[in-house]
């Protein structure tokens, strides 16, 4: 049998599907009224009563349970069953298709999550998104996130001067909070504003953003991204995610100087507005930072996200070289330059997923880089760990790209790296003199 509860949740969530068939297939409608009521029969079928008098017949939404084994376990599944417990974490099946039961929800409180750190961005001219990265709502101190394009004037070659954010549902013109940019890069596209004594941001509920470890996530992984789209307030869209790291070559925040991000494509729907603003996965933690789509007559549903490592690697460096400073561009450590060789498909045994993996191999260093008379060209690195903590396994460039990121003066980094199938590491100690400036 099927337990009450769970029917009523059956149920609602048939509907659900019903008129979203309905809303999203505009080359299929089909008249049948609004629906009066909704009921499973003791065959396991869902009958609907419209309030034009007509019932419906949906079909066998749920399965008997299987019978209890001796040791009073649930047996196996009925013939139509979606487990041996009345279906209570199962799938329903309608019409051939599976409707995951915690799916949209899970979205939904993903949703809701991602929307308490979303901010719309204004900068008088052109607007953008952010996510709230820290927050004191004691104070009315936040730290925001966005993208370095959203806040710089092409026009007038220079950061705009009349920045305010915006709350979720608090974007009325009397809610506008002032924020003054912290630092940025035009390389990275990523930027760090600033918000202080805001009342506003003390009554709200407003929190900062979770991070998740963008390595970790999986081709086809959920991707919901939260944004000021065409500037009309934020919203919501899903996707997923359709490669986990990818270079991409564009004209940068001045409409002149070329520039290159590593990005993450999805297919959630991006647009103007959407940039800065936060990707999140299913449960809600950030993932990345959109930044930019491809607009093709000819594509569709190709956008562009800066994976997490990158942004917290590059916002953490803002923090650490920008703010309460006069300077306001990222500081990167000259330790030593890369490039992949040999990538293949790895197979995860313990869970089924496929990643890439590849050689990091060591570019011929240049003057004034850490690694010069040190490594070599063809060495390949393996590993690193900076200030003699976890040694962490490298596999991607990416991987001493936002290690590098992150140093600062007087930081160390431990090198692992082979040469000629031999062994070897060698520990860099950073100071002033290799930190540079980065546009």
């Amino acid at each position: 049998m099927i337990k009450r509860s769970n029917a009523r949740r059956l149920i609602s969530l048939v509907c659900l599907f019903i008129v979203l068939m309905l809303s999203l297939t505009s080359c299929y409608v089909i008249q049948l009224g609004g629906v009066k009521s909704a009921q499973i029969n003791e065959n396991g079928e869902l009958i609907l009563e419209y309030s034009n008098g007509r019932e419906q017949n949906i079909g066998t939404v749920a399965g008997q349970d299987g019978k209890d084994g001796a040791d009073g376990k649930d047996g196996k599944d009925g013939k139509n069953g979606a487990d041996g417990k009345d279906g209570e974490n199962g799938d329903y099946e309608i019409g051939g298709s599976i409707i995951g039961s915690s799916n949209q929800a899970a979205v939904e409180i993903a949703a809701a999550k991602g929307l308490r750190s979303a901010v719309s961005i204004n900068c008088g001219t052109q607007c953008g998104s952010g996510v709230i990265y820290e927050i004191d709502k004691s104070t009315g101190y936040a730290l925001i996130i966005t993208n370095y394009h959203v806040v710089y004037i092409a026009s007038s070659k220079a950061i705009s001067s009349n920045i305010s954010v915006c709350l979720y549902g608090s974007e009325a013109e009397n809610q506008k909070i002032a924020a003054e940019y912290v630092g940025g890069s035009m390389n990275y596209d990523i930027a760090v504003l600033r918000v202080r004594n805001s009342n506003v941001l003390r009554d709200s509920d407003a929190v900062a953003i979770n991070v998740a470890d963008a390595d970790k996530v999986n081709v086809g992984a959920t991707a919901i991204a939260m944004g000021n789209a065409e500037g009309m307030g934020i919203s919501v869209t899903t996707g997923i995610v359709s490669v986990l790291s990818e270079y991409i070559t564009m004209k940068g925040a001045d409409n002149q100087t070329t520039v290159t991000f590593r990005v993450m494509r999805v297919d959630t729907a991006v647009n103007s507005g959407n940039s800065g603003g936060g990707l999140f996965d299913e449960t809600g933690n950030l993932i990345g930072i959109v930044n930019s789509k491809v607009v093709d007559e000819k594509v569709e549903n190709i956008g562009y996200a800066i994976p997490s490592s990158t942004v917290i690697a590059v916002v953490e460096n803002i923090k650490a070289n920008c703010l309460n400073s006069t300077n306001k561009k990222v500081m990167r450590a000259k330790v030593v330059e890369v490039v992949a060789e040999n990538p293949v498909a790895v197979l995860d045994k313990s869970t089924g997923f496929v990643t890439i993996a590849e050689d990091v191999v060591v570019k011929s260093p240049a003057s004034g880089y850490l690694a010069k008379n040190v490594l070599f060209a063809g060495d390949i690195i393996t590993a690193l760990s900076i200030n003699g903590g976890e040694i962490k396994t490298v596999t991607r460039t990416h991987h001493v790209d936002d290690a590098v990121t992150t140093l600062e003066s007087g930081d160390t980094i431990t090198i692992y790296y082979t040469r000629n199938k031999n062994a070897y590491s060698y520990t860099f100690s950073v100071s002033n003199a290799c930190l540079s400036a980065i546009n």
